[in-house]
């Protein structure tokens, strides 16, 4: 409902009253915020996903480790983005530039070998690139 306010109404002689103000949650002032909190959730989910697969390859060397560790670099610089995002400071261009990286990290995981794991690097890195296109620049 909302949260009851005393007031006192000086100017007008009529000492202490009690108000009702509305304490509702709007989409407008919070929805993008949620939206870059799931992106971040996504791309630190997406980094967990890519250092245990990293970590795999290189146990066998596998020539694949270096693209699972710069996937896992672009994934955890993506949080970061998206975080400074949150925090009011961002710029065009590094937002393009980070959604053209997710890109590309999602297309390198399509040919990735199928392993469960995969799911959540896939899944991860679409959530950050949705929640990166959302990201508002700064004035």
């Amino acid at each position: 409902m909302g949260d009851l306010k005393l007031r006192h109404y000086q100017e007008e002689g009529q000492g202490w009253r009690a108000e009702r103000r509305p304490t509702s949650i709007k989409w407008e002032n919070h929805g993008p915020n949620l939206i870059l909190i799931f992106g971040i959730l996504g791309s630190l989910t997406a980094a967990e996903g890519l250092n245990r697969l990293g970590s795999l390859a290189a146990a066998f060397d596998s020539a694949g480790a270096p693209f699972y560790m710069v996937m896992l670099m672009v994934s955890v610089l993506g949080a970061g983005v998206l975080l400074l995002a949150l925090a009011g400071k961002s710029s065009r261009v590094i937002k393009w530039i980070m959604v053209v990286l997710f890109a590309g990290c999602i297309v390198l995981m399509l040919s990735a070998p199928s392993f469960p794991v995969n799911v959540q690097i896939f899944i991860g890195l679409l959530v950050a690139a949705g929640a990166t296109m959302w990201i508002r620049p700064a004035a």
